[in-house]
């Protein structure tokens, strides 16, 4: 599957995180413009076994966009042109990965890698999410009215972040989840 798309969008709505009181509000940005490509890969090279694959490319700008907010000593507003800054949350690269197989008997495994590039935080492109990669993997047995799976999810225990926003000098910021490792058992009456 191949996909390519390019959006203009007119009055983007723009999360901002106050300093002080920490409360999300919402701002709009005059233009902002989204374009790129998506690639999908599927293959069932033999019985039971699966692989695929993908591949996403995304330039994602504010085209028009002055935001004004208090000076440190709040006693006047500052501007500043956030034009061709990168819209929150929007890295320039994801891809994914895996190999699943399946066998007769029932038993199974999977391996998934998952990679992003970096991304921003925030309209002015301060707080940074470096780039990472995250492999999952399960292993397990399938029969007609049970299963069993040892899995893991974040093997390598990367650290990484899902939410930042700074605040002056600082960052606030959510952790991604750590390295879990899990057992899961289903019957089916």
């Amino acid at each position: 599957n191949l996909a390519i798309f390019y959006i203009t969008i007119d009055d983007k709505q723009v999360s901002v995180v106050d300093p002080d009181t920490r409360l999300n509000t919402i701002t709009n940005a005059a233009k902002a413009h989204s374009y790129g490509v998506e690639l999908q890969l599927q293959a069932k090279p033999i019985t039971g076994l699966d692989v695929y694959a993908s591949f996403g490319y995304n330039q994602s700008k504010f085209e028009d966009f002055i935001s004004t907010s208090w000076n440190s000593s709040y006693t006047d507003v500052v501007s500043e042109n956030m034009e061709g800054n990168y819209l929150q949350y929007a890295p320039v690269y994801t891809y994914n990965a895996g190999v699943q197989y399946r066998s007769a008997s029932g038993f199974m495994g999977r391996i998934d890698l998952f990679g992003t590039g970096k991304f921003y935080g925030d309209a002015a492109n301060k707080a940074e999410q470096e780039a990472y990669q995250l492999v999952n993997v399960r292993l397990g047995y399938e029969g007609k009215k049970w299963e069993a799976y040892l899995w893991s999810k974040n093997l390598f225990d990367q650290e990484y972040l899902t939410w930042l926003s700074p605040s002056g000098s600082n960052l606030w910021a959510l952790d991604g989840p750590p390295r879990t490792i899990g057992v899961t058992v289903s019957y089916r009456f």
